[in-house]
Parts: structure tokens; C-alpha cells; sequence
């Protein structure tokens, strides 16, 4: 099976901060006002299917697999 997870993450920047958590090897030598435009830009394009009420999402997939002996 395979399905969708939403998972909230924490506070009103929480894509920020789950970019920088699991994407800073991207940014390794660049200045940080490029790093934070990047981010501001990443943002604005995912905030239409990734915030809801403020609440940032994380769009995870789950799969569920079921071993048959045979």
C-alpha cells in the first residue's frame, strides 16, 4: 500500500527549519542571504499546497508492505 502522511511541523517556520535541518549540505559556501532567498522563494512556491492555517506540512508517503511465505 502506498499513501499519503501529512505531517505538521513545528512553528511558523517550520519548512525553514526542516531545510536547514535535512538540506544544509546544499548551502555549504554560499552566502547566507542567497541560503535565506532560496529559502523565501522555496517557500512562497509550496505555501499554497503546504500551509494550512499557518501550520507548515511535511509531504510524506508511507508504504506498507506484506510478506506472503509461499
Amino acid at each position: 500500500m502506498h499513501f499519503d502522511r501529512p505531517t505538521p511541523l513545528e512553528g511558523e517556520e517550520g519548512l525553514k527549519n526542516w531545510i536547514i535541518m535535512f538540506c544544509s549540505e546544499l548551502f555549504e559556501g554560499m552566502k547566507e542571504e542567497s541560503k535565506h532567498a532560496i529559502i523565501e522563494n522555496v517557500e512562497k512556491g509550496l505555501k499554497p499546497s503546504l500551509c494550512e492555517n499557518g501550520v507548515w506540512f511535511a509531504n510524506y508517503k508511507r508504504i506498507r508492505v506484506i510478506e506472503v511465505k509461499g
